[in-house]
């Protein structure tokens, strides 16, 4: 059995690593932002802070890096969780999405998107029908 100071220790270096590279994505990118910078900025959303940095900062940081560092960490949170829930229904922890077609679901929906992309909002309203009524069983109108 582990002990659970062992098990505390490692879920306490994963969030911070996670929060690390999280605040420290940031900082990178085309326009640098240093972070003395960057946390004036995310304070003056809280607190009134005297703006001593450039608007295009703010402007970079709200409207391009934050948008993309939140999904990012969403998306990869949800991947986690498909696999993780791949790994309990088939109790083997080298599962992969190719054992139910996933991949081959997700690739014929990308090659239909690349067909239709003239079409575009009729092969999403389709692609909805058939994923939201069209895939239950004893779905009724």
């Amino acid at each position: 059995m582990t002990d659970p100071m062992h098990i505390r220790f490692r879920y306490t270096l994963l969030v911070t690593l996670f929060i690390i590279c999280f605040f420290g994505s940031f900082l990178l990118g085309k326009y640098p932002i240093d972070p003395v910078t960057l946390i004036k900025i995310l304070l003056s959303k809280v607190i009134e802070i005297p703006q001593d940095w450039p608007n295009q900062a703010e402007t970079v940081l709200f409207n391009i890096r934050l948008p993309r560092v939140v999904m990012g960490a969403v998306i990869g949170g949800g991947l986690s969780c498909a696999g993780a829930a791949y790994q309990g229904i088939f109790q083997n922890p080298m599962v992969s999405p190719d054992i139910l077609g996933a991949s081959n679901g997700a690739a014929f929906g990308a090659a239909l998107g690349l067909f239709f992309r003239d079409r575009l909002s009729w092969c999403i309203r389709q692609c909805l029908y058939f994923w939201t009524a069209g895939g239950k069983p004893g779905f009724s109108h």
